[in-house]
């Protein structure tokens, strides 16, 4: 199914892919049967290239998976300090 080719995608980080599954419509919020976004697993995996351009087509790091955590959660995790950086660049100001 596409939901996980993109989530796959977005975990190996194959930009093309994940541009065309934009092009067909999918949301770059959108959530698997875990709770997890394409954003979330780029994060985890320190996949810069698909973390930039999820945010600057709209995803929303503050998007939690059922445990409470955010994409900035899964960058911190993964020890992915330009990916913590970036991600709080689009966090929305309180």
């Amino acid at each position: 199914d596409y939901v996980s080719k993109f989530l796959l995608a977005a975990y190996e980080g194959n930009l093309e892919f994940v541009e065309f599954c934009m092009l067909q419509g999918f949301s770059p919020n959108l959530v698997n049967d875990n709770g997890i976004t394409p954003l979330m697993v780029s994060a985890w995996k320190g996949r810069e290239n698909i973390v930039n351009y999820l945010l600057k087509s709209g995803a929303d790091p503050t998007v939690q998976d059922p445990q409470g955590n955010t994409a900035l959660d899964y960058a911190e995790s993964g020890e992915h300090e330009n990916i913590l950086f970036l991600i709080k660049s689009y966090w929305p100001e309180e």
